[in-house]
């Protein structure tokens, strides 16, 4: 799980990184533009990817039994802060671009950016939905309002607030 949680928050700061120097350095129909389009689609796509085996890895920890380290899903989570809050930025930026009428147009990629990080959010987040449906499973249910964790884990912010509590809550 460690492997795939960290090449995914790697990918998740590359994808940054080309995003900013993009945004930094965009002029027009410059190699330099070309290049960081091309970096900034490569890690996208390496981002999917991860993303995906890190959700197929989670299907397979839920069939085999396997018990979570909540520890380590808080570690992550609290790891890829900073990508959600440039990433935040880097929309905001990207949307009062848009305010220009001739670039309309490219509104339709707001709604792709959000599902982007949503599935970033969902991809860590499932392994506590994992670990939350095990403990209901469990009869030493020690972790009260279980739905209400779940549907927390699904919203974004409010899962990495309800992780630090429940990695407080089971370490007592």
């Amino acid at each position: 799980m460690k492997k795939i949680l960290t090449a995914f928050t790697a990918s998740l700061y590359i994808l940054q990184v080309s995003a900013i120097l993009i945004l930094v350095f965009n002029t027009k129909h410059s190699i330099l533009s070309v290049s960081m389009a091309g970096i900034m689609l490569a890690s996208v796509m390496a981002l999917v990817i991860i993303g995906i085996i890190n959700i197929f890895n989670v299907i397979k920890i839920y069939r085999n039994g396997t018990d979570i380290d909540i520890k380590s899903v808080t570690r992550f989570k609290l790891i890829q802060i900073p990508f959600f809050i440039i990433n935040y930025i880097l929309w905001i930026v990207f949307v009062l671009m848009m305010l220009n009428p001739m670039m309309l147009a490219f509104i339709k990629i707001v709604p792709i950016g959000i599902a982007f990080t949503y599935c970033v959010m969902l991809s860590t987040s499932l392994y506590l939905v994992v670990y939350l449906h095990r403990a209901k499973d469990k009869e030493e249910n020690r972790i009260s309002h279980n739905i209400l964790h779940k549907l927390l884990q699904l919203m974004f912010i409010a899962d990495v607030a309800d992780c630090i509590y429940l990695n407080r809550k089971t370490n007592i």
